[in-house]
């Protein structure tokens, strides 16, 4: 598939413009991979491997300056990696305020950690591709 220079420039500054994307480029599906002579019923068994939208990353770092995007607030409150006075981390803290807050307001909180500490040394890619494959991940750049 090709897409020319114009076409994508234009996809990002409307993206830039709205503060939108497509949700499809905000989806991340994982897939766990048994590791080689480990137990499948063990959850640490798995290799964790994460698929991202190729058009997001791009356009994330096609931006001119990271100033240019602070100035602009291109980036969410969410982000902490790229933000002026934001570090990664800040996410334990803004953790523990959110268990703090749904304690006084009597709200459950589910939290999911997702560990992908050194994932791709050990991946087997043919298990991968295949897992990519049945999971309906597919097309000219997987085939």
């Amino acid at each position: 598939m090709e897409i020319s220079n114009n076409v994508l420039a234009g996809l990002f500054n409307e993206c830039l413009d709205t503060g939108t994307v497509p949700t499809t480029w905000l989806t991340t599906i994982l897939i766990g991979i048994l590791k080689a002579k480990k137990p499948a019923e063990d959850a640490e068994s798995y290799q964790l491997v994460g698929l991202e939208s190729c058009l997001l990353k791009v356009g994330w770092t096609s931006l001119a300056t990271y100033e240019w995007a602070e100035t602009e607030k291109v980036f969410p409150e969410s982000e902490n990696g790229f933000r002026r006075g934001c570090r990664t981390h800040n996410n334990p803290f803004i953790l523990q305020c959110t268990i703090e807050k749904a304690w006084h307001e009597g709200k459950k909180l589910y939290v999911v950690f997702v560990n992908l500490k050194n994932m791709f040394p050990a991946t087997d890619l043919p298990t991968l591709w295949v897992k990519l494959f049945n999971a309906g991940i597919s097309g000219p750049l997987f085939d």
